[in-house]
């Protein structure tokens, strides 16, 4: 839907904007529903979690897979 692309370049300007909470926000709110570009926003969520220091997390994200919050 193009609410969650809305969603997925606000979680981009956030984490290039250095403010990765929010773009961990966005990123799983569209992962909570059924996203064609799933690939693209467990990547996007993992800098999130790179980004605060939550190298777990992250990792979880670039295998493929959404992390407990």
């Amino acid at each position: 839907a193009s609410g969650d692309r809305a969603r997925v370049r606000l979680a981009e300007i956030a984490l290039r904007e250095g403010r990765p909470a929010e773009c961990v926000r966005y990123a799983r709110a569209v992962l909570a529903r059924d996203h064609e570009d799933r690939d693209e926003v467990l990547r996007l969520l993992g800098r999130g979690y790179e980004m605060l220091n939550r190298p777990r997390a992250a990792a979880e994200c670039f295998a493929g897979r959404l992390p407990q919050p």
